[in-house]
């Protein structure tokens, strides 16, 4: 089969394939241009990035949110919206809020709990997401009450 007669996947995957087995043989010399290349353009290197982020900071965002979770945007707004756009634990919502809610997660198990200030998903990190010391601090606080 001739190029003519080839199709355009197969040749697009042909020209994949010849790029990376180009790209990993020149590699060194590739990176070491591409550093050069911001060492002497650092400021217009520095001002493209910056616009990058700003003109991409939503999508950012959304694409962490799928890579880390696995939640699509539609997803993360559903969540937001059956708390009524509230932290599950103090309850504050997220117009009170400096930040925006924060998507708490089972470290082990990687399972979406739900959404969480900052407050009270550094908490739980610092009480380890261990039930039995979250009760213990729940018992230690009573005491408190209870001794007042």
């Amino acid at each position: 089969m001739s190029n003519e007669e080839k199709s355009p996947l197969d040749m697009q995957t042909r020209r994949k394939k010849t790029y990376a087995k180009n790209y990993q043989k020149n590699k060194d010399s590739k990176l070491a241009y591409a550093k050069k290349y911001r060492e002497e353009h650092r400021e217009q290197t520095r001002e493209a990035s910056r616009k990058h982020y700003h003109e991409n900071k939503e999508k950012k965002k959304i694409y962490a949110r799928a890579y880390s979770y696995g939640l699509t945007n539609e997803q993360y707004e559903s969540l937001l919206k059956s708390q009524n756009y509230m932290c599950a634990i103090c309850r504050t919502h997220q117009k009170d809020l400096k930040m925006p809610l924060h998507v708490d997660h089972n470290h082990t198990t990687g399972k979406v709990r739900g959404m969480l200030c900052r407050d009270c998903n550094l908490a739980l990190g610092l009480l380890k997401d261990n039930l039995f010391f979250c009760k213990n601090a729940v018992h230690y606080l009573e005491q408190e009450i209870i001794n007042g």
